[in-house]
Protein backbone atom coordinates (compact mmCIF):
# COMPACT_ATOMS: atom_id res chain seq x y z
CA UNK A 1 0.00 0.00 0.00
CA UNK A 2 1.32 3.45 -0.83
CA UNK A 3 1.97 5.95 1.96
CA UNK A 4 -0.86 8.34 1.11
CA UNK A 5 -3.35 5.48 1.24
CA UNK A 6 -2.06 4.50 4.70
CA UNK A 7 -2.70 8.06 5.89
CA UNK A 8 -6.18 7.99 4.38
CA UNK A 9 -6.93 4.66 6.04
CA UNK A 10 -5.80 5.99 9.42
CA UNK A 11 -8.10 8.98 8.96
CA UNK A 12 -10.99 6.63 8.19
CA UNK A 13 -10.36 4.85 11.50
CA UNK A 14 -10.12 8.16 13.35
CA UNK A 15 -13.38 9.41 11.86
CA UNK A 16 -15.23 6.19 12.64
CA UNK A 17 -14.14 6.54 16.27
CA UNK A 18 -15.23 10.21 16.23
CA UNK A 19 -18.57 9.29 14.65
CA UNK A 20 -18.12 11.52 11.57
CA UNK A 21 -20.03 10.31 8.51
CA UNK A 22 -19.10 13.13 6.13
CA UNK A 23 -17.56 16.58 5.95
CA UNK A 24 -20.71 18.23 7.38
CA UNK A 25 -20.48 16.28 10.67
CA UNK A 26 -18.85 17.56 13.82
CA UNK A 27 -16.78 15.25 15.97
CA UNK A 28 -17.60 14.67 19.64
CA UNK A 29 -15.67 17.77 20.65
CA UNK A 30 -17.58 19.93 18.15
CA UNK A 31 -14.77 20.37 15.60
CA UNK A 32 -13.75 18.96 12.21
CA UNK A 33 -16.65 20.41 10.17
CA UNK A 34 -15.49 20.75 6.58
CA UNK A 35 -12.80 18.10 6.87
CA UNK A 36 -13.44 14.81 5.04
CA UNK A 37 -15.48 12.26 6.96
CA UNK A 38 -15.79 8.50 6.48
CA UNK A 39 -17.74 8.76 3.21
CA UNK A 40 -15.19 10.99 1.51
CA UNK A 41 -12.21 9.13 2.95
CA UNK A 42 -13.48 5.71 1.87
CA UNK A 43 -14.02 7.05 -1.65
CA UNK A 44 -10.50 8.54 -1.61
CA UNK A 45 -8.97 5.26 -0.44
CA UNK A 46 -10.79 3.32 -3.16
CA UNK A 47 -9.63 5.79 -5.79
CA UNK A 48 -6.05 5.32 -4.60
CA UNK A 49 -6.16 1.57 -4.98
CA UNK A 50 -6.97 0.35 -1.48
CA UNK A 51 -9.01 -2.85 -1.68
CA UNK A 52 -12.53 -2.78 -0.19
CA UNK A 53 -11.78 -5.71 2.15
CA UNK A 54 -8.78 -3.85 3.52
CA UNK A 55 -10.91 -0.77 4.22
CA UNK A 56 -13.45 -2.95 6.01
CA UNK A 57 -10.69 -4.46 8.15
CA UNK A 58 -9.65 -0.98 9.26
CA UNK A 59 -13.26 0.00 9.95
CA UNK A 60 -13.57 -3.12 12.13
CA UNK A 61 -10.43 -2.12 14.03
CA UNK A 62 -11.95 1.31 14.66
CA UNK A 63 -15.15 -0.26 16.00
CA UNK A 64 -13.06 -2.39 18.37
CA UNK A 65 -11.65 0.86 19.76
CA UNK A 66 -15.19 2.21 20.13
CA UNK A 67 -16.25 -0.97 21.97
CA UNK A 68 -13.30 -0.75 24.35
CA UNK A 69 -14.04 2.90 25.07
CA UNK A 70 -17.64 1.97 25.82
CA UNK A 71 -16.53 -0.82 28.16
CA UNK A 72 -14.29 1.57 30.10
CA UNK A 73 -17.01 4.22 30.39
CA UNK A 74 -15.25 6.70 28.11
CA UNK A 75 -18.00 6.31 25.45
CA UNK A 76 -21.75 6.08 25.96
CA UNK A 77 -24.56 4.70 23.79
CA UNK A 78 -24.88 7.90 21.69
CA UNK A 79 -21.14 7.78 20.95
CA UNK A 80 -21.41 4.17 19.81
CA UNK A 81 -24.44 4.99 17.67
CA UNK A 82 -22.61 7.89 15.99
CA UNK A 83 -19.71 5.58 15.19
CA UNK A 84 -22.10 2.94 13.85
CA UNK A 85 -23.70 5.55 11.59
CA UNK A 86 -20.25 6.51 10.30
CA UNK A 87 -19.59 2.83 9.52
CA UNK A 88 -22.93 2.61 7.71
CA UNK A 89 -22.02 5.65 5.60
CA UNK A 90 -18.70 4.07 4.67
CA UNK A 91 -20.34 0.76 3.80
CA UNK A 92 -22.77 2.51 1.45
CA UNK A 93 -19.75 3.81 -0.47
CA UNK A 94 -18.13 0.36 -0.44
CA UNK A 95 -21.21 -1.62 -1.45
CA UNK A 96 -20.98 -1.15 -5.24
CA UNK A 97 -17.26 -1.96 -5.17
CA UNK A 98 -17.87 -5.18 -3.28
CA UNK A 99 -20.56 -6.39 -5.66
CA UNK A 100 -18.60 -5.39 -8.78
CA UNK A 101 -15.35 -7.07 -7.68
CA UNK A 102 -17.04 -10.24 -6.51
CA UNK A 103 -15.31 -9.92 -3.12
CA UNK A 104 -17.23 -11.56 -0.36
CA UNK A 105 -16.99 -11.06 3.34
CA UNK A 106 -16.15 -13.93 5.64
CA UNK A 107 -18.59 -12.84 8.34
CA UNK A 108 -21.68 -10.72 8.58
CA UNK A 109 -22.85 -9.62 12.02
CA UNK A 110 -26.13 -7.97 12.91
CA UNK A 111 -26.53 -6.76 16.46
CA UNK A 112 -28.95 -4.76 18.57
CA UNK A 113 -28.68 -3.18 21.99
CA UNK A 114 -31.15 -4.72 24.39
CA UNK A 115 -32.52 -3.41 27.65
CA UNK A 116 -31.29 0.17 27.58
CA UNK A 117 -34.73 1.76 27.91
CA UNK A 118 -36.97 1.43 30.93
CA UNK A 119 -40.50 2.70 31.18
Amino acid sequence: MIKISKETIERIKENVVKGRRNKEDEDFEGGSVGEPGVEELVERALNRGVKPKEIIDYINEAMEVVGKRYETGEFFIPDMMASAEAVSAGMKVLEPYLSSTGESMDKFVIATVEGICTI
